[in-house]
């Protein structure tokens, strides 16, 4: 299935945040729960985005998320992890940051498989249309400036979100941050 460009928004700050503070903001202004809020480091690339949100949604369709909201969910996908509190460190927003990223997860499109379960086959595109401009107004209500920054890969980055990048070979290093995102269901 080809996806479009993943829902997201790089913000910047004059002054360094207060985590706590600019978190419960953001929970009192989203438009719901498919809106969330991730650390700079957080957002690497596409296809990162993107098998994150597919595993998120593959298992809240089948009633096998760990997390009880999707933004939980997909940030221990991102963070690579089995644990949900490792999650929000590894990739969650810290005090004193001036960037990170609004993120929007589009609501999927379902088919059933084989065996009665059901994955992702697309999205529904329509709720798109209105994200810009709700993502500027989620960036108002927060005091936050909208940055042009895009999502690139970069192997501190990574680390941050806790891949061991010893011995990958440095153009395999993307493809690592995708087998991080997938062993979260793994690891323990």
């Amino acid at each position: 299935m080809t996806m479009p460009k993943f829902p997201c928004i790089a913000w910047r700050s004059e002054s360094p945040i207060n985590s706590k503070q600019l978190v419960a903001n953001f929970l009192d202004n989203r438009f719901d729960e498919r809106w969330m809020l991730v650390a700079d480091h957080a957002v690497l690339s596409q296809q990162q985005l993107w098998t994150a949100w597919n595993c998120c949604e593959r298992n809240f369709a089948n009633g096998n998320q760990l997390a009880r909201g999707r933004d939980a969910e997909f940030l221990r996908y991102i963070a690579g992890t089995h644990h949900i509190s490792d999650a929000f460190v590894r990739a969650g927003v810290q005090d004193g940051a001036t960037s990170g990223w609004i993120l929007y997860l589009p609501i999927p499109i379902l088919a059933e498989v084989n065996d009665g379960a059901k994955q992702t086959s697309g999205i529904d595109e329509e709720n798109l249309n209105d994200f810009s401009s709700k993502g500027q107004k989620l960036l108002n209500s927060l005091g936050l400036e909208s940055s042009s920054k895009e999502p690139i890969f970069s192997s501190d980055s990574a680390q941050l979100l806790g891949l061991n990048i010893d011995g990958i070979v440095q153009d395999r290093l993307e493809q690592a941050l995708i087998g991080h995102i997938l062993a979260a269901d793994f690891s323990a």
